[in-house]
């Protein structure tokens, strides 16, 4: 990477142990943090304030906001009401979408249509078809033809969102919002948390997934998946920004003997390997959370003009 594109965008830690301690620097940095730790969405939850008289409540707002999205936008749970959505697709058949994720989905289609497919919620039959969804133990398999790939490839044009209500086009679709619903559910905890404890110094993080209220960031650390070391780097990241990562060399699968990322572009339904990571910053946990899945795909150059067009508030840094 060069010097240039260095200085025209910061970079964060990937590495969800030490993002406490290495990206948030809070108005008591003398006093002692205090941590609420849970499971949800599949993923681990943390919570931390320096008051430790507001932590219960803090959690409890978090929580419960985690609980709420999950019932509502869950590709696992059957009952879900995004897993209904797609049990209707084909059929024409309108939905309405709950009040409190109608921004999930608007944003998650407005990145589908800005990024051309690239980010594509819709990406769900395809990580099933190249073996993303099967046990841990499975080593090894088959790579999916491309007649197999063109058929569960699916578009913009094949989902109408009109307000509240959403119908899904072709047979076989089925929504996957990953790659924004943990952000969302951070905003959401935020803005309730917010309207209690407006005055008090409070970070999530879900799933790597991070945002804060009224923290002043001074000391950034990336994780360099390549060599399993740290780079430090000061500098000012504007106040109460939020952080993603994503990265395609944990999760993986091996095809003829070669490890594919699980990250999938959306407009080819092949996997994104252009870049190791990439790491963004924007004003909320929705935005960061979707640009850091669009931004992998895209790679450092595309990526880099993609954000100038369309997020020039927003950062980022690959590392390839």
């Amino acid at each position: 990477m060069s010097k240039q594109t260095t200085n025209k965008i910061i970079a964060f830690a990937i590495m969800a142990a030490m993002l406490f301690a290495a990206i948030f620097t809070l108005k008591k940095p003398s006093a002692r943090l205090h941590i609420a730790k849970w499971n949800s969405m599949g993923t681990i939850a943390t919570i931390s304030t320096y008051n430790k008289n507001i932590l219960p409540d803090i959690q409890r707002i978090a929580k419960t906001t985690f609980d709420e999205f999950e019932f509502l936008l869950s590709s696992w749970l059957p009952d879900s009401e995004l897993n209904k959505i797609s049990s209707l697709a084909g059929t024409s058949t309108e939905r309405e979408i709950s009040p409190l994720v109608t921004n999930v989905y608007f944003s998650a289609f407005e990145m589908m249509r800005i990024s051309e497919n690239t980010f594509n919620p819709f990406i769900k039959p395809l990580m099933n078809l190249w073996g993303f969804s099967l046990s841990p133990e499975t080593k090894e398999i088959k790579k999916p033809s491309p007649s197999e790939i063109k058929r569960l490839l699916f578009t913009i044009d094949d989902v109408s969102l009109n307000g509240n209500k959403i119908s899904l086009k072709k047979k076989g679709m089925r929504l996957d919002l990953g790659g924004i619903a943990k952000g969302a559910a951070i905003d959401e905890a935020l803005l309730r948390i917010a309207s209690r404890f407006p005055d008090d110094s409070v970070i999530i993080n879900f799933g790597g997934n991070i945002k804060s209220q009224n923290a002043k960031t001074d000391k950034t650390l990336i994780r360099n998946p390549l060599t399993n070391g740290y780079i430090s780097i000061t500098n000012d990241v504007p106040k109460n920004y939020a952080i993603a990562t994503s990265g395609g060399y944990e999760r993986y699968v091996v095809i003829d003997g070669e490890k594919v990322p699980h990250i999938l572009d959306g407009r080819t339904g092949y996997p994104a390997k252009k870049v190791t990571s990439v790491s963004v910053i924007a004003p909320s946990a929705t935005l960061a959370d979707a640009l850091s899945t669009t931004l992998f795909i895209m790679g450092e150059e595309k990526g880099s003009d993609f954000l100038k067009s369309h997020f020039p508030e927003a950062q980022a840094i690959w590392i390839k």
